[in-house]
């Protein structure tokens, strides 16, 4: 577990790396990390790492950390409407919550 934890921050700056936008100079250098972060994924997950499924779920507060509520109208009540930061299980337990954003139906009542 202590080994997986350790990569987990690699992981992240993969994942920012493929979030960033993509211009006909970059190419190359996005599908090099885009390789790099699926063998690395792969590798983890048969160590017995998985993520947390986060996005659209009812939060879970044992399984997401919430940084942010969200007035809303748009989405039910307390789901998870954006995910800053993922989660991951190892063999099934829990190794670091994912940081996600909450809808709240708090607050958005008309009066």
């Amino acid at each position: 577990m202590d080994v997986v934890a350790a990569m987990l921050p690699v992981l992240d700056g993969l994942e920012a790396a493929l979030k960033a936008p993509v211009n006909s100079n970059g190419a190359e250098m996005r599908k090099g990390v885009e390789l790099v972060e699926k063998q690395m994924r792969e590798i983890l997950e048969k160590m017995g790492m998985k993520r947390v499924d986060a996005m659209g779920k009812p939060f879970d507060p044992q399984l997401h950390h919430a940084v942010e509520m969200v007035p809303t109208t748009e989405h039910e009540d307390h789901t998870v409407i954006g995910v800053f930061q993922q989660g991951y299980l190892f063999q099934d337990r829990l190794m670091r919550p994912a940081m996600v954003r909450v809808a709240s139906r708090e607050g958005t009542e008309k009066k």
